[in-house]
């Protein structure tokens, strides 16, 4: 099951978990959210991830309104629409309870991700349901790549290993490389470590292999690049560091259950730019 609601909320709501999952995203100001060891404040671009059991509340400040969009995904939904990769680091953040991402300035693209969200409850055979997912797909790959150090995970940076500081070096010298034919070997030499020594860590700071992470990360850039501008199918693979398009066709595929054509023909059919 799979829905999604944008509301602007005027009072405070009761303190509430449910057995799903809850994506937030806000488009505003005006009021927090209230965890189990601290608050999370609303602001435009923001993103919030519950996971499931996790009791929390909705506060609304005196004469404030909070606008949000929220979506409610079922561990079977999200097993079925999401990818291997993806899931396993879903269910890596609700291990650190609710956590915190802010987008970059300006966050309109990302609001415009949220609307384009069709509203209401979607069963898995409705016909915008593919997209839907899609889009969240999207915003929780935004999610996840502007983490904040907030409560919950800054206790989970603690318990890290001692390669933890440096696995989080290697992924930002991904992200700035990732037009590059990337290697592990050639990953673990820049970092100074053995190969089965950075395979190993790497595994356990990202949930995934080095290269699976690598192709993630360009089909999430090539999907951001295919919903806001205007650049042919070739440009974006080769430009998000595909070497190869058919490669690129089918990782795309199984990230979003899309191809790239159809994913941006129905972005632009449901409202897209």
């Amino acid at each position: 099951m799979f829905w999604s609601l944008k509301a602007n909320m005027s009072a405070t709501a009761s303190v509430h978990s449910h057995d799903i999952a809850e994506l937030i995203l806000c488009y505003g100001e005006g009021g927090y959210l209230r965890g189990k060891d601290h608050n999370v404040y609303f602001k435009a671009g923001r993103t919030l991830l519950i996971p499931p059991g996790y009791q929390h509340q909705v506060v609304v400040t005196d004469k404030m309104q909070a606008m949000l969009k929220i979506f409610c995904m079922s561990a079977t939904d999200m097993k079925h629409f999401l990818s291997l990769v993806q899931m396993t680091t879903v269910q890596k953040l609700f291990s650190m309870g609710i956590t915190v991402a802010d987008a970059e300035e300006p966050c309109s693209s990302l609001l415009d991700f949220g609307d384009q969200v069709s509203e209401g409850i979607h069963q898995p055979a409705s016909n915008t349901q593919q997209l839907n997912w899609s889009l969240v797909s999207l915003i929780l790959a935004l999610h996840t790549n502007r983490l904040r150090p907030e409560a919950g995970q800054r206790q989970l940076y603690k318990r890290g290993n001692k390669y933890q500081q440096k696995m989080q070096q290697v992924a930002s010298w991904i992200e700035s490389r990732l037009q590059e034919n990337l290697g592990l070997d050639q990953a673990a030499a820049e970092f100074g470590l053995s190969r089965s020594l950075f395979s190993r860590e790497f595994q356990r700071h990202t949930g995934m292999s080095f290269v699976e992470h690598c192709n993630t990360r360009r089909v999430e850039k090539a999907a951001l690049v295919l919903s806001t501008t205007d650049l042919n199918i070739t440009e974006v693979a080769f430009g998000s560091g595909f070497s190869n398009l058919s490669h690129f066709h089918r990782q795309f595929k199984a990230n979003y259950g899309l191809t790239p054509g159809a994913f941006r023909r129905k972005m632009i059919e449901e409202g897209g730019r």
